[in-house]
């Protein structure tokens, strides 16, 4: 099969896996919510936030050095093994500390009162989901059995629903019990992955520990100063939000953050597919093709990421009011603007993963080293309170949406014109003016007709956000019908998928016209 078609058919599976997963996790993201209160999803959310900022220091880059090699050319079972004992040592090393040796005085500040065996759950909880799980679907990916991978993660999204509704139905949610879910899902998840790809048949060069270890230094070495300062960002987002603000703001951010998730659908599609493609044709010397794939995962990701956000954007205070309930809708503000985030994060999304796939890791160390330092002072000025040592602004959960949108529009832009020149190929950027522009410009449209027509058809809110939906996909389907290239394509290739879409529902369309 053509290198090309294999990647669009790979993307596709991804794609609609996906986003039948990432329904049924939304689903369930909103179940808890709703059903924990903002305070108590903000504590699950603040949780969940510091071990997965802890997972970054623990791994020290390894976990991007492990998919790179796999990707390059096949490994051997005892190279994959030799990671597999490093991540148990380390989740050794953590859960030893937080069990029996840090004092409690210790645990009160760091994890602001909550208990030992709470914190215990939450870090078996991100390491099976971020670290066991994670690994194993990478070895998927680079085996190219994206629809094995895909169908596993989906059944894990589909138990997880059922486990929460369960719960819901008793009357019996809470978060260590959310945490317990966690961990038997993924750990079953990575057993039944383990014999599908049949892992322990694995074969490939010769293992050789020094040559290995003299790889994964080369690789992670100019990384460490980095995930100390992205360790350093990360945690400080969630400790500061939850000291100045409290678990009722940091429930409103993590909801926020978690409904514009939905806007990185297709960005989530493409990146272990971007990533073992663009390694191996830097492998090859095949610029000309990483070129292409470059360009095309960056306009695909930003510009559906674009799409969606212009057209939820207009309902922010229903769609809070709708999904979550009422006790959020002082959140509307933030999610507004937390639905720009994916825009721009889908983007950078890809950036990072051509960094980690072209080895240019001191370059990666540099680039974003230089934001990540200045993300401190930035979350201490918009979250502080004005009486504080140090004064801040104050603005909770709506300050660090906007440091948010912030950081990530300006670190995107320069990390993309520091690849286009290294690569060679300058400065891809002008598409983000239109895309973004024409997005919001749709959604807004969408939104007013919507309503007026629901005014004189006394609609309700479901129906009239169906129409919305609908005029906006008629008028962002006809903007990239006449400019394709917003989204990396030609107008070739859209004739071709328009015909493979009505073809499959039988009408018959040649897609040569």
């Amino acid at each position: 099969m053509a290198p090309n078609s294999s990647i669009k058919n790979r993307f596709a599976t991804s794609l609609a896996a996906n986003a039948v997963r990432g329904g049924v996790n939304f689903l369930v993201a909103l179940l808890v919510a709703r059903n924990l209160g903002p305070a108590s999803y903000g504590d699950f959310v603040f949780l969940m936030g510091t071990f997965v900022a802890l997972k970054t220091l623990m791994e020290m880059g390894t976990s991007n050095a492990f998919y790179t090699f796999i990707s390059q050319r096949p490994r051997s079972l005892a190279f994959i093994g030799a990671y597999a004992l490093w991540q148990l040592a380390l989740l050794a090393l953590v859960a030893g500390t937080i069990g029996f040796l840090l004092p409690q005085a210790w645990m009160e500040i760091i994890w602001l009162g909550h208990g030992r065996t709470l914190i215990l759950l939450a870090l078996g909880a991100v390491f099976f989901q971020e670290q066991a799980w994670l690994t194993v679907a990478r070895i998927g990916e680079a085996l190219r059995m994206t629809a094995q991978t895909q169908a596993i993660n989906l059944c894990v999204a589909l138990a997880h629903l059922a486990l929460v509704l369960g719960a819901v139905l008793f009357e019996s949610l809470t978060i260590d019990l959310i945490f317990k879910f966690f961990v038997a899902e993924y750990a079953v998840a990575v057993l039944i992955a383990m014999r599908v790809f049949r892992i322990l048949e694995i074969e490939g060069e010769p293992f050789d520990a020094k040559t290995v270890l003299s790889d994964y230094w080369t690789y992670c070495s100019p990384t460490l100063v980095y995930v100390w300062l992205c360790f350093a960002a990360e945690f400080a987002d969630r400790w500061l939000l939850q000291h100045f603000g409290g678990s009722v703001e940091q429930g409103i951010f993590g909801v926020g953050l978690r409904i514009s998730g939905v806007c990185l659908l297709v960005a989530t599609s493409l990146l272990n597919i971007f990533w073992k493609e663009s390694a191996e044709a830097l492998e090859t010397d095949d610029l000309a093709r990483l070129q292409k794939l470059y360009k095309t995962a960056v306009r695909l990701a930003a510009c559906f990421a674009a799409l969606a956000s212009g057209f939820l954007i207009p309902w922010s205070a229903e769609i809070l009011r709708l999904t979550v309930g009422s006790s959020y809708s002082q959140g509307s503000m933030v999610l507004a603007i937390m639905l720009l985030y994916p825009i721009h994060q889908s983007w950078g999304t890809i950036n990072q993963i051509m960094l980690f796939a072209s080895g240019e890791t001191r370059a990666h160390l540099f680039l974003n080293g230089i934001f990540l330092a200045i993300n401190l002072p930035l979350t201490w000025f918009v979250l502080a309170p004005q009486d504080a040592w140090l004064p801040g602004l104050q603005l909770g959960s709506l300050g660090m949406a906007l440091k948010l949108i912030a950081y990530t529009v300006i670190s995107t832009n320069v990390i993309s014109w520091w690849i286009g020149r290294r690569f060679g190929w300058g400065l891809d950027c002008s598409f983000q003016f239109i895309a973004i522009g024409g997005a919001l410009a749709s959604g807004w449209l969408a939104y007013q007709a919507a309503t007026s027509i629901a005014a004189f058809m006394h609609l309700n809110i479901v129906v009239t956000i169906g129409c919305a939906f609908i005029i906006h996909c008629a008028l962002a389907g006809s903007g990239l019908w006449f400019y394709p290239g917003l989204i990396g394509q030609s107008r070739k290739e859209m004739r071709s998928y328009l015909a493979r879409t009505l073809n499959f529902v039988g009408i018959n369309f040649s897609g040569t016209r």
